[in-house]
């Protein structure tokens, strides 16, 4: 039987889940994708209405419909969106993505909202599996501390 299985290198644990009965991989298997399907279906039910919006009088006309930097997608441009600013942000990144945005779909807002969301989609899978390489090695009480404070977070 050997050491407990929490206190196993990460070869002699993934040895002893490769012996494991077929039910065990299978529960294994579908807690590991029940997670990434929440990654995925969580940012959905909450922005999917979103998708049918228009553009907001907030900030949208001067980020997106009154700005000259998102109409091309050059080599100039991509320079400007790092070099220039609006008068409260640096956003050059925020910037690329309207220069994506704007040459697939122009001035369409469901390009934009739908961009947005696989954004959000993209970065909860991302933050998900850091939490899964930072706990791979913990054991017992600390792997339970890190998800506490993850679930705080």
């Amino acid at each position: 039987m050997g050491r407990p299985l929490a206190r196993r290198s990460s070869a002699e644990r993934s040895r002893v889940a490769r012996g494991a009965p077929p039910a065990v991989r299978v529960l294994r298997m579908l807690r590991r994708n029940i997670f990434l399907g929440l990654c995925v279906l969580l940012p959905i039910a909450i922005y999917a209405q979103s998708l049918g919006n228009s553009f907001v009088t907030w900030d949208d006309g001067l980020l997106i419909l009154e700005n000259p930097i998102i109409r091309r997608f050059t080599l100039h441009n991509i320079f400007l969106a790092f070099t220039s600013y609006d008068p409260e942000l640096y956003i050059p990144l925020t910037f690329l993505s309207y220069q994506m945005n704007y040459a697939i779909g122009v001035l369409e807002p469901f390009g934009y909202h739908l961009g947005n969301l696989m954004l959000h989609i993209a970065n909860a899978i991302l933050i998900w599996r850091v939490f899964i390489a930072f706990t791979a090695n913990c054991s017992g009480e600390s792997r339970r501390s890190a998800t506490v404070c993850a679930r705080a977070a």
